[in-house]
């Protein structure tokens, strides 16, 4: 607990400092761009499909990367993509962590937790998970998702994981859209009865890696200015809900901010994107954010060199320059707990986090 406080000042101390932070507490890393749905809100694959020209990381250059990630002494590595377990050697890449000490986080959309790759993650550390569901309804879901029968899919592999590993903590990850806002309060009381651990909601949105996506496949999925007071109707009643049954979600003060995000597109908090976090796209670009562009490639260099090195200080100063529109659950929740009144309003579930992500 006292090196997890030590951390946290050692990153408030040097963003005020505009130096390298001593440690990297999370990595967000993405494993592959390639993925077995075609989400209508989703932009990777129009990002993959923008850099086909370009290899992939392989397991051989993966491996330095966590190894860098040890002597860094990341708490979390963050397994994204595309859909970490298309990759051929995600088990592989799960014991390199676990080799390291770090504790394993995985991202998915569910779809593919069926009994066999369910036994071999429970013999792996994975701690915790989130799985992607945007509706109760199966037929809105699969139509978010691009595929049929992705709704049924993904809840039994919920089933699968909760059986299997009884412990480890699963959280749903829910994009909140004109097309299912009717039904988030259900989505609250789907998560309960699926036995998970929490609930994060995120609004739609065309930034980040969703930006080089045309805006016409927004379509009918944005919210305009006279369906906001919908939106925040429905954002207080999930808050509320959740309480009642006993549900994490995502803090007050993010689900509050959901349809400001919408009116004052300038970003109103501090971001500790480049402090807290690094972003890996599976090229081996490393960049504070993941909307953020970088030439400097692991390929290159060692991680953590990269992250001592002065052209990654410079991208943190375009970090503090940034004015990009940005209401996500990864960098704008980390500022929401790095912030005083984060801290104090969070600070139950913070130690429980602090808890569950060093314990061995």
């Amino acid at each position: 607990m006292l090196s997890s406080l030590v951390r946290y000042a050692d990153i408030q101390l040097s963003r005020l400092l505009k130096r390298p932070p001593r440690t990297l507490p999370i990595i967000l890393l993405w494993v592959t761009e390639r993925c077995n749905l075609r989400c209508r809100m989703c932009g990777d694959q129009w990002r993959a499909d923008q850099q086909s020209s370009r290899q992939t990381l392989s397991l051989t250059e993966i491996e330095p990367i966590i190894q860098a990630a040890g002597r860094l002494r990341t708490m979390i590595i963050s397994l994204t993509g595309g859909e970490p377990l298309l990759h051929p050697d995600i088990y592989a890449i799960l014991d390199l962590i676990r080799a390291e000490g770090i504790a394993a986080h995985m991202c998915s959309n569910g779809t593919l937790l069926n009994e066999e790759r369910v036994e071999r993650l429970a013999r792996t550390s994975l701690k915790s998970i989130s799985v992607s569901i945007d509706s109760s309804l199966p037929a809105v879901h699969d139509q978010l998702r691009g595929r049929e029968g992705a709704f049924q899919a993904t809840v039994a592999g919920i089933g699968l994981l909760r059986s299997a590993m009884p412990e480890l903590r699963i959280n749903i990850n829910c994009t909140i859209s004109k097309v299912n806002v009717k039904d988030i309060p259900e989505m609250v009381r789907l998560v309960k009865d699926l036995g998970c651990d929490k609930i994060s909601f995120a609004p739609i949105h065309t930034n980040l890696q969703h930006k080089h996506k045309p805006k016409e496949h927004f379509d009918g999925m944005v919210f305009q200015a006279d369906e906001l007071a919908e939106l925040q109707e429905t954002v207080t009643e999930i808050s509320v809900l959740a309480k009642k049954i006993g549900l994490r979600t995502s803090s007050s003060r993010f689900l509050q901010g959901i349809p400001r995000s919408y009116v004052e597109p300038m970003r109103w908090h501090t971001c500790y994107a480049g402090y807290a976090s690094c972003a890996i796209s599976p090229w081996g670009d490393v960049s504070p954010c993941v909307d953020m562009d970088s030439r400097l490639n692991v390929r290159a260099l060692p991680l953590d060199e990269i992250w001592k090195s002065t052209a990654f200080q410079e991208l943190r100063g375009k970090v503090d320059r940034c004015r990009n529109p940005c209401w996500d659950t990864t960098n704008t929740e980390i500022a929401i707990r790095f912030s005083l009144s984060g801290i104090l309003a969070e600070l139950k579930t913070v130690l429980q986090d602090l808890t569950i992500y060093t314990r061995k």
